[in-house]
């Protein structure tokens, strides 16, 4: 099993953080039902005017099919309005998670 993790940084336009926050759900729900293989999304503040989309996908296609179109989703088009600069956006395999009382490794060798 591949899990991949995308982390997009941004600023976000002064006085838009509450309609960040209001519309982030309906924006990365259309994302989904588009690109099913979005398995979730958290919206982090990580201080100031910097926020973080962190997406974890089922495999590196949907995430690269996902960068490519999301933009055409009116939805996720509308949410972008409230971010002044995008700063970075990463992706990651996922090779061991920790989850309540459970670990999994998913490779033991790194690639």
């Amino acid at each position: 099993m591949t899990r991949i993790i995308e982390v997009a940084k941004f600023l976000v336009k002064p006085g838009h953080e509450e309609a960040l926050v209001r519309e982030h759900g309906p924006a990365l729900e259309a994302v989904r039902r588009a690109f099913p293989g979005l398995l979730r999304v958290r919206l982090v503040h990580m201080g100031g005017s910097e926020w973080a989309d962190v997406a974890e996908w089922s495999d590196d296609e949907s995430a690269d099919a996902a960068k490519e179109g999301a933009m055409r989703i009116p939805e996720f088009a509308a949410w972008t309005r409230h971010i002044a600069d995008d700063l970075s956006l990463d992706h990651g395999e996922v090779k061991s998670l920790v989850e309540g009382d459970h670990a999994t490794a998913y490779s033991h060798a790194a690639k």
